[in-house]
């Protein structure tokens, strides 16, 4: 029962009808709020409850190829692991090697973690945890024991598991969380394993840090375990699909001033490839600027993007069927099957310059259920998928090949002016080099050239004549420069040129002062250069 629900949760197909719901306060079940102050923090304005079609602006994406991308080995072992979910460097997912548990891993330390699935002292038992999301460091996933199903919160950092608006004995399939909002989906009434799987379903918001919920949906005859739903990083836009009747329809609520106002967005009949017909997504990005869905295009299912503030929506038009979209940002990850395939592989679209690029094409390897989160840096993602619902891979991917960055270190000074020798190295002139692609540059950084504002000192001593003052070393990763100065003028400034490239030949460059100051108190003043000397290395 646990994989055929996990299934029909992933593969997503059903029937039924749909009507609009009320707010609720928690602890207040399905009546109506008791409060008018309550009330007024919880109200949900339904704004269309049926839906014309849907017009769209239909575009062929550009085919583009990543600059960079690592892949990561997130769980391999033996046995079923699958549903990844990922925000920052964290990804939750489903572990189906014995008894199903949610697992997490960070990308920053590698390590693989199990929230524990015991119910009680009893080893034997254990509940049954399923169908993860995380914000954060927050995880949301739904928990099935004897006849309950909970939605519960495991904090990664205090390492705290809680329920999500606690009821005596829930019936609650499926949950997604962003910032201060947990959404999930509630079969109220069902107080044992229905022996129906068509039941009456809510859609539910609740508030992290108020304890309050708001019933942004009530629909009838939903078929268990078929209501996807998303929730944006912010917290504040929520997007699911209800399957009624042949008919998909998605819904999106937006939280303004204390209220959530729910509409329909869009509704397409089942596609007929799969049997038993389907529907796919939607999904929310972490602005909550736009809802990403999947719906019939001319020939096949196609991704379609709606503005939340404008409505307009623009039809992506891949070959082939698009499933299960993800967005963050400006990026939208799904998988695509090809025309005649049986497998899928997992691309990402970008949005503000409509490119699309390939992430997998592995023939014979069903790459699902992929997620996707922004990384530090423009252009720059991490993702995860699920090789045949049996693997989780992850990958840091660089749409744009950035050069390396240059952090140098302040001035220095070289202090008495005595006329010695001072070894100047590159880490006493550079914080840090690095690449995204590279990681630590700092052994490929090279001095190029060094100047001086004043020229060698006239002396009447042979040895000062006949010795340069800026000897660069054979391999440019330090230079000897004399601490003198000319006492009648305003100090001593060497300029150092640092350069540094990565393997893409992408070439900084950046500027250190060594300074001769004449008086310790005033410090030397750069003028033009007089005396040059450049390194020899490539």
């Amino acid at each position: 029962m646990v994989r055929y629900l996990m299934a029909r949760w992933v593969r997503l197909a059903s029937p039924s009808t749909a009507a609009i719901g009320r707010s609720t306060q928690a602890g207040e079940g399905a009546g109506p709020v008791r409060s008018r102050r309550a009330s007024a923090r919880l109200a949900v304005l339904v704004l269309a409850a049926s839906l014309a079609p849907t017009l769209a602006m239909a575009i062929v994406p550009t085919m583009a190829n990543v600059a960079h991308m690592s892949l990561v080995t997130i769980d391999n072992k033996p046995g079923q692991q699958l549903d990844p979910h990922i925000s920052g460097t964290l990804v939750a997912y489903t572990d189906c090697t014995v008894i199903p548990q949610i697992r997490y891993f960070d990308f920053k330390t590698g390590v693989s973690t199990a929230i524990s699935n015991a119910f009680s002292d009893d080893p034997f038992d254990l509940s049954l945890d399923l169908w993860p999301d995380v914000s954060g460091s927050t995880i949301v996933f739904t928990r099935q024991h004897a006849v309950t199903s909970r939605i519960m919160e495991f904090d990664v950092v205090k390492s705290a598991l809680t329920e999500v608006d606690p009821a005596a004995s829930p019936f609650r399939f499926g949950s997604a969380v962003g910032g201060d909002t947990v959404a999930y989906i509630d079969h109220p009434g069902v107080s044992s394993w229905p022996s129906s799987s068509l039941l009456d379903t809510q859609v539910v918001a609740w508030s992290r840090s108020l304890r309050q919920r708001w019933i942004l949906g009530t629909y009838s005859g939903v078929q268990l375990g078929t209501t996807p739903v998303s929730v944006s990083s912010d917290g504040n836009v929520i997007g699911w699909r209800i399957d009624a009747g042949g008919m998909c329809t998605h819904y999106q609520a937006i939280l303004a001033n204390g209220s959530w106002a729910v509409s329909a967005i869009a509704s397409t009949a089942y596609t007929s490839s799969y049997v038993g017909g389907r529907c796919d997504g939607p999904s929310v990005d972490t602005s909550g600027k736009f809802v990403a869905y999947v719906s019939n295009g001319a020939v096949d299912l196609d991704i379609f993007i709606r503005s939340v503030s404008t409505g307009k929506v623009t039809q992506v038009e891949i070959p082939g069927e698009q499933l299960n979209p993800r967005v963050a940002g400006n990026f939208i990850a799904f998988q695509s099957i090809a025309p005649g395939a049986t497998t899928a592989d997992v691309y990402v679209y970008d949005v503000a310059a409509n490119l699309l690029y390939p992430i997998t094409a592995t023939t014979g390897v069903n790459e699902t259920l992929n997620d996707i989160t922004l990384a530090p840096g423009e252009g720059r993602v991490r993702m995860v998928w699920s090789p045949n619902d049996q693997d989780i891979v992850g990958a840091n991917i660089a749409f744009n090949d950035d050069p390396p960055q240059l952090v140098l270190r302040k001035p220095l000074v070289l202090s008495p002016p005595d006329g010695t020798y001072r070894t100047v190295t590159i880490r006493d002139l550079v914080q840090s080099a690095t690449d995204y692609e590279d990681g630590d540059l700092m052994n490929r950084v090279r001095i190029e050239r060094v100047t001086s504002d004043e020229a060698a000192p006239v002396t009447l001593d042979v040895s000062l004549r006949s010795s340069p003052d800026i000897a660069i070393a054979g391999l440019c990763e330090s230079v000897q420069l004399r601490a003198s100065a000319n006492r009648a003028l305003n100090g001593r400034v060497y300029t150092v040129t640092l350069r540094v490239s990565d393997s893409a030949n992408h070439t900084v460059r950046g500027q250190v002062q060594v300074t001769v100051p004449v008086d310790p108190s005033k410090p030397a003043v750069a003028d033009p250069p007089l005396l040059a000397a450049t390194g020899a290395c490539p």
